[in-house]
C-alpha cells in the first residue's frame, strides 16, 4: 500500500510485494496500459476462478476412488463380521443338535 502511495505503478507494487501470480501481475500492467484496469481485473479473475475451480475438479477426481475404496473396506470388514459371528452360531447350534 505504501509503494502505491508514493507513486509506484500498481503493477509494479504487486510485482515488488511478491507472492502474486506473473500472469495477475502481467493483466494490471496491460490494464494500466490500456487505460481500462477493471476489465483487465475482471479478465485476470474470471481465468484464476477458472483455474481454481479445475483444480478442484481434478483433487475430487483424485480423492474419490480413495474414499470409495475405504468405504468398501469398512463395508466388506463389517459383513466379514456379521457372517463369520453368524456361521459360528449356526455350527454350534448344528453341533448340539
Amino acid at each position: 500500500m505504501k509503494l502505491v502511495k508514493d507513486g509506484v505503478e500498481l503493477h509494479d507494487a504487486f510485482e515488488q510485494a511478491g507472492g502474486f501470480d506473473n500472469l495477475f501481475v502481467s493483466y494490471l500492467a496491460i490494464g494500466a496500459a490500456s487505460t481500462d484496469r477493471p476489465a483487465a481485473c475482471l479478465a485476470v479473475a474470471k481465468f484464476l476462478e477458472r483455474e481454481y475451480r479445475r483444480g478442484v475438479k481434478a483433487l475430487t477426481s483424485r480423492i474419490d476412488p480413495i474414499v470409495s475404496s475405504a468405504v468398501t473396506g469398512v463395508f466388506l470388514v463389517v459383513a466379514l463380521g456379521l457372517y463369520t459371528a453368524y456361521l459360528q452360531m449356526i455350527s454350534q447350534a448344528l453341533n448340539n443338535f
